[in-house]
């Protein structure tokens, strides 16, 4: 029942807000448009491959798109330096400033309408459309339509990270949400993304001489699928290039997942805010994740 009346709101809210027009939302560009700007903006030169798979969008489309903005002169593609089969698109100035003055029609745009409803119900809109968004981009990886990448975090994306650590530790675990951000210093993130999502995220720190590794969080949408101890695996390997040893306060499914690599308890389970954790340390050739 409710699947053919999210049907119908979905087609309803695209036409309501001429998604398919090509000045979408007054912003002077189609929404396709608008979509290989930002993340231009946002990630830097990027291989036309590239685009194709984290916007989701197919090879001739794409193309389409690229070259219109490439003939208003918002974009460049030139050929790639490791590949000349390869074509890297790259934004220009006077996209930029398109897609800033496009950002602050559309934010106009999104205020009138949401001006009509009250605090509650614009927070209800956005907790729709995410979990809405979630649940389809978890079917695709499960599809294998689309796939995750596990990496050290681009700084673009670190809000994204922290967002993400702070609704699982305040909202899952009662941990105050400033305590989400590492408070040592030389901080260092890993993360799984999942196309422009980040659906998981681990962090080192080092504190005086220690290293310490945590803020474990992955996405609860796409919990059992093993992203968690590959996020570990990787990321600890990747460290343990720089670091002898790693100190880490874990919780019980992080410090099963942390033992089977060969951390070592040093003390008793304590308990923080309620949510029990245990102090672990693994040493470089300990190490069993490689």
């Amino acid at each position: 029942m409710y699947v053919s009346r999210i049907r119908g709101e979905l087609r309803y809210l695209v036409r309501e807000l001429g998604l398919l027009d090509k000045n979408c939302l007054d912003s002077g560009l189609t929404l396709g448009q608008a979509h290989i700007l930002t993340y231009l903006a946002r990630n830097g030169d990027s291989p036309f491959s590239e685009l194709c798979e984290r916007l989701r969008v197919d090879k001739a489309s794409l193309s389409r798109s690229v070259e219109a903005l490439r003939t208003r002169g918002f974009l460049r593609k030139v050929k790639g330096a490791a590949d000349g089969r390869q074509r890297v698109v790259s934004i220009l100035p006077d996209g930029a400033r398109a897609l800033e003055d496009a950002n602050s029609a559309v934010n106009r745009e999104m205020g009138e309408i949401l001006n009509g409803l009250g605090g509650e119900e614009v927070a209800a809109v956005w907790r729709g459309l995410r979990l809405f968004r979630r649940a389809a981009a978890k079917r695709n990886l499960a599809a294998g339509a689309e796939d995750f990448a596990i990496e050290r975090l681009d700084p673009a994306y670190l809000d994204e990270a922290l967002v993400l650590v702070e609704e699982v530790f305040a909202g899952e675990q009662g941990i105050p949400a400033e305590l989400a951000r590492p408070g040592g210093d030389d901080v260092h993130w890993w993360c799984v993304r999942l196309g422009e999502y980040i659906i998981g995220a681990a962090a080192f720190w080092r504190e005086g001489k220690e290293w310490h590794w945590g803020r474990f969080a992955i996405d609860g949408q796409y919990r059992g699928l093993g992203l968690g101890r590959e996020l570990a695996r990787r990321s600890l390997a990747d460290f343990f290039g720089i670091a002898e040893a790693v100190v880490i306060e874990a919780r019980d499914s992080a410090t099963h997942i942390l033992k089977g690599f060969g951390a070592k308890t040093t003390g008793p389970t304590g308990s923080f805010y309620g949510t029990p954790l245990t102090p672990l340390i693994l040493h470089k050739a300990d190490f069993a994740g490689n």
